[in-house]
């Protein structure tokens, strides 16, 4: 992640798949009650949202701090992202 046009453009495609997905996931959850209907949808933003905010604020300053550190949180970020796709 270079430059802050590649972050951008990062950031809206993936927050666009995000909102894709969750219509899936409020599809998927129409028959529930609604407090675990909101506890679904509440979990659901926190785990996406966190990782965004992973990717673009402490990635970066990990990768020649600790390195060890830096490449299993990139694969753990990595993870969550392509199992919600």
């Amino acid at each position: 992640m270079r430059s802050r046009r590649f972050q951008l453009v990062f950031l809206v495609v993936a927050l666009l798949v995000d909102f894709y997905v969750f219509q899936a996931v409020k599809e998927l959850s129409q028959g529930l009650l609604p407090r675990t209907r909101l506890l679904i949808y509440t979990i659901y933003w926190i785990i996406s949202l966190l990782s965004l905010f992973t990717m673009f604020f402490i990635l970066p300053s990990l990768r020649y701090k600790a390195p060890k550190t830096y490449s299993y949180l990139l694969a753990l970020v990595a993870g969550l992202f392509m199992s919600k796709r």
